[in-house]
């Protein structure tokens, strides 16, 4: 029904932000990754998802269709309601969704708060065939580092660490030091744990 709102941006927090346009001021919940690319803006476009329930009337904004396309084929999943698929959008950027589909990655999903196994391979299997040509294969140089973070990240969660938290911290050492083995990775990831 609206495609999307373009205006004054007058109002923002992680989870919503309110857009005048014409005089109205539209509450639209937004996705973490949303409110950081409208951020410092004064102006923005928001393509919208408007969901109908009985009590209410709720628009859901987007930075970019592609994120409003991964967020309705999540949402169509059995068990993945409006507020769950934001919540993985606020934990992956779309295109990382995307890339774990592809992979069949159920273990990140999983780490997503309150996403169990079952609803994680639910996700897999209802929208892999969905989004089949859509996931660009990564650079040579993108492979090598997503291996090198998922060795890395792998061995400290059997040492015992929360994987989410690893994961954060490890892509972030990595991110300053891109030509890190995993072995040194792991030793520099536990002197900052």
């Amino acid at each position: 029904m609206i495609d999307f709102i373009q205006g004054k941006l007058v109002e923002l927090s992680p989870a919503h932000a309110v857009i005048e346009t014409q005089g109205v001021g539209y509450h639209i919940h937004i996705s973490l990754h949303t409110y950081a690319k409208i951020l410092n803006l004064e102006r923005c476009k928001l393509y919208t998802h408007l969901v109908v329930r009985a009590d209410a009337q709720v628009l859901y904004g987007f930075e970019n269709q592609s994120e409003r396309r991964v967020f309705l084929l999540l949402t169509s999943v059995s068990g993945v309601g409006v507020n769950t698929a934001r919540i993985i959008l606020s934990a992956y950027a779309e295109d990382e969704v995307k890339r774990m589909i592809a992979d069949g990655d159920a273990a990140a999903l999983e780490a997503v708060k309150g996403i169990g196994a079952r609803t994680a391979h639910r996700i897999l299997i209802d929208v892999k065939d969905k989004l089949s040509g859509e996931v660009a294969e990564p650079a040579p140089a993108d492979r090598i580092r997503n291996k090198v973070v998922d060795e890395a990240t792998a061995a400290l969660a059997v040492l015992g660490f929360q994987q989410k938290r690893v994961k954060r911290v490890v892509e972030e050492i990595y991110g300053e030091n891109g030509d890190l083995s995993v072995e040194a990775l792991i030793k520099r990831t536990l002197n900052n744990l």
